[in-house]
């Protein structure tokens, strides 16, 4: 348990999967760390199939860890050895916030009362669309549904996504 996991450096972000905390061009210091210091709620780099990616780790195991996005966290489950590094700080546009900063704690903690609470609706009450389904009856469901559909090229990205996660 005691392995330091590789790597410390910059990387530089790509995409809005963990928007809008981290957004493209953002630059990320990234620190090694040993196993026992990686914590629910952290940022690790990880290497997937020659790819890397930013995730937020929402669960951890004994042999892996359970990472996601934070706009639609879903956990996706690594080995300990994808791991390259913890995120320490990100810098943009002249400015930097690290990890021991009160506004990281605070949307930390907002983006696992959110994992958590998806978690526990589905539990209970299944899938989204199928909580949509019963508030406003299959039939409106499916009208609506199509409704948006025809309207989908002319919303903003984060709104057909936001959607998508709704009703299908």
């Amino acid at each position: 348990m005691d392995q330091v996991i590789k790597g410390s450096g910059l990387v530089i972000v790509k995409g809005r999967s963990m928007s809008p905390f981290l957004k493209d061009g953002d630059a990320l210091v990234m620190m090694p760390v040993k196993n026992e210091d990686i914590h629910i709620g952290d940022i690790v780099i990880c290497k997937l199939e020659d790819r890397f990616f930013a995730r937020r780790v929402f669960r951890k195991n004994e042999d892996s860890i359970e990472i996601g996005p934070d706009v639609r966290p879903v956990g996706a489950s690594v080995k300990r050895e994808a791991l390259l590094g913890k995120v320490v700080e990100r810098k943009r546009k002249g400015s930097s916030i690290n990890c021991q900063a009160q506004r990281w704690g605070v949307y930390t903690r907002y983006i696992l009362l959110n994992y958590s609470m998806r978690k526990i609706v589905k539990m209970v009450c299944g899938s989204t669309a199928d909580i949509l389904k019963r508030c406003v009856g299959l039939k409106h469901y499916f009208i609506l549904r199509n409704l948006l559909a025809g309207i989908v090229g002319k919303l903003p990205l984060g709104v057909v996504r936001w959607l998508k996660d709704i009703l299908y």
